[in-house]
């Protein structure tokens, strides 16, 4: 099988990649700007995992993907700030292009959201049933979140029927990502 997780030199995506090694055999794809990487791409010094330096935004291929995992966004609490006002059209065309791949190939999408979409909430494990919420509030940090709940609604829209899934990393974290790939 080949993957693709976007944003994979991140945090959220070198946990991903992290787990398909231990888990699988497949190929890799990392599609990465590189932009606020956490790791260096040397982590993956594996041949089954390829490196491809490029924004999502401008990535094209031939190749065909079984699961794509889309966990490339602006990111952090001071990462944010230099995109305000950027944040949530970067974060819908990128999300875009990625399902536009996944439809082309016929992928399944895990797309990688944010509990920041929850609002605050004093409960420890969020799931997808419950309530998001849109504060009153002008903030990047807002921007952020409404853009990530924008892409979730457009990802669960426009793919078929149980071929997009929707997880933050604190869903991903306490689950293992072999139950995505079935």
């Amino acid at each position: 099988m080949n993957h693709l997780v976007t944003g994979g030199l991140g945090f959220l995506g070198s946990h991903i990649v992290e787990n398909l090694l231990a888990n699988t055999i497949d190929n890799i794809d990392i599609v990465d700007n590189c932009q606020s990487n956490v790791i260096t791409e040397s982590f993956f010094n594996q041949n089954q995992v390829t490196i491809i330096k490029q924004d999502i935004n401008t990535f094209v291929t031939s190749k065909k993907y079984d699961h794509i995992y889309h966990c490339a966004s602006v990111v952090g609490p001071v990462g944010v700030l230099k995109y305000s006002g950027q944040i949530g059209r970067r974060i819908i065309e990128e999300t875009s292009n990625v399902m536009k791949l996944c439809i082309e190939t016929g992928a399944k999408l895990l797309y990688v959201s944010t509990s920041e979409l929850y609002g605050p909430s004093p409960k420890e494990h969020l799931a997808e049933t419950d309530n998001k919420i849109v504060i009153s509030d002008s903030s990047a940090r807002q921007e952020y979140a409404v853009g990530k709940l924008l892409a979730e609604i457009s990802g669960l829209n426009s793919g078929s029927p149980g071929r997009t899934a929707v997880r933050t990393f604190h869903q991903l974290y306490y689950s293992n990502i072999k139950e995505y790939l079935e």
